[in-house]
């Protein structure tokens, strides 16, 4: 009796294959619904462009002044720090008070020939500097030192710099002001400087602060 082969079903099924898949496709046999791995992929959104208005703006109040010696910028931040204030404050009212008093006429700019350009400060004539500028001397006296050793080399006054943020109005006016007389930028700054500094030590320039609402609260209670 001949063996029976047990796969022999199997292998008729596989020979005949169905009529109704015949005319479809691979592709469609294993995508039918047609979407793509990349489709779960969430497409990047466009990036929005950022808002550098208030960068601007705060950019435009930086001023920074060449030619202001250190012991005048640490007076104003010894002022600034009685008042409560902010130094950029003090060096803003100074300013406004210096340029104010010069638009009325009471304080008369003279600049003297220096090279190519003018100074309000000649050499050989610092009267009204070391009367403006007395007692920051007498507040700032450099402690004598017992070392014996080579002399350090003190930094020119046109090296040192100092920075404040005034509105940039000012900041405009006081850089005009330089323009017409023919001075430098910092020179004046320096001049405005030492004149409202004699004005506050002999009070008649008066800093008065005022309290600044910061924000509110809904608990009166906490602090």
């Amino acid at each position: 009796m001949p063996r029976r082969d047990a796969f022999s079903m199997l292998r008729s099924t596989q020979a005949e294959p169905d009529a109704s898949n015949a005319n479809i496709s691979p592709e469609v046999n294993e995508n039918p619904s047609g979407i793509r791995p990349l489709d779960f992929i969430p497409a990047a959104e466009p990036r929005k462009r950022r808002e550098r208005g208030w960068e601007r703006t705060r950019r435009a109040e930086i001023a920074t002044y060449r030619g202001i010696p250190p012991e005048t910028h640490q007076t104003l931040i010894r002022i600034a720090s009685a008042l409560g204030v902010p130094v950029d404050e003090v060096a803003r009212a100074f300013l406004e008070y210096g340029l104010g008093q010069y638009q009325a006429g009471q304080l008369p700019l003279s600049p003297y020939p220096k090279a190519q350009r003018m100074t309000l400060f000649p050499e050989g004539n610092q009267t009204h500097v070391a009367t403006a500028s007395r007692w920051l001397q007498q507040a700032f006296l450099a402690k004598q030192s017992h070392h014996k050793g080579k002399k350090a080399k003190s930094p020119k006054n046109w090296e040192s710099r100092a920075t404040y943020r005034i509105p940039a109005e000012l900041k405009t006016e006081v850089k005009q002001v330089a323009s017409e007389h023919f001075v430098g930028v910092g020179e004046l700054v320096l001049f405005l400087f030492l004149y409202a500094l004699k004005a506050f030590e002999e009070q008649r320039l008066q800093l008065q602060p005022q309290p600044k609402l910061t924000g509110k609260t809904l608990f009166k209670d906490r602090e």
